[in-house]
């Protein structure tokens, strides 16, 4: 799917309450399994209009929503600056290209992006070199699936084995703590569970 299809949808993707359910579902699964402090700083990636990190951000120092869909970042820069909420601030970033040099976070967490990755083990790989020792990651998708889920659309992945992921975890250096189904999506009349993964990097030393 292209970034230009999400820009395009970007002003009404809120209007959608599908996804704020799954969002706030996710958010409650996150606040039960990772221990969020107020002086974490953390990363949503794929962030879309950041619903999650929205859901997140009081939690938290402060929240860098990164996505590749500069229409996207916009709807996010409109809803903080309406909300007052200071602590959250949009960046444009492809971490499947590296992640950036000299910028670590206490906590990451993506929802529903994993599976329009092409390649999942380097942005993987830029989330582990972006966490800090001790750090937290929070990962939300589709479990596997026939395909169904996207018929009109070509993505990359039908949904994941959340265990064979772990295992993807485990090669880039990160512990793998829990996962657990936390929500079902309904489409084309058939229930598509998701999942949350939850990894922290061990401490060096």
């Amino acid at each position: 799917m292209s970034t230009g299809h999400f820009d395009h949808a970007a002003a009404s993707w809120d209007d959608n309450p599908t996804r704020r359910a799954m969002s706030a579902a996710i958010a409650a699964a996150i606040d039960t399994r990772v221990p969020m402090t107020p002086a974490w700083t953390a990363l949503e990636y794929g962030c879309g209009t950041a619903t999650l990190g929205f859901l997140l951000a009081d939690r938290l120092r402060s929240v860098v929503a990164a996505d590749i869909s500069a229409g996207m970042l916009d709807q996010v820069r409109q809803k903080a600056a309406a909300g007052g909420v200071r602590n959250l601030q949009p960046r444009l970033l492809d971490l499947t290209q590296g992640a950036p040099a000299g910028e670590t976070f206490d906590f990451i967490f993506s929802a529903m992006t994993l599976h329009h990755v092409d390649n999942t083990a380097a942005l993987i790989a830029s989330f582990a070199r972006l966490l800090a020792p001790g750090g937290w990651l929070a990962l939300a998708d589709l479990c596997a699936e026939d395909g169904s889920f996207h018929p009109d659309t070509v993505v990359p992945h039908h949904g994941f084995d959340p265990a064979a992921l772990g295992r993807q975890l485990a090669v880039a250096g990160l512990r793998t703590v829990a996962w657990r189904p936390v929500h079902e999506l309904e489409r084309h009349g058939r229930r598509y569970p998701v999942f949350l993964l939850t990894a922290n990097h061990a401490f060096s030393g």
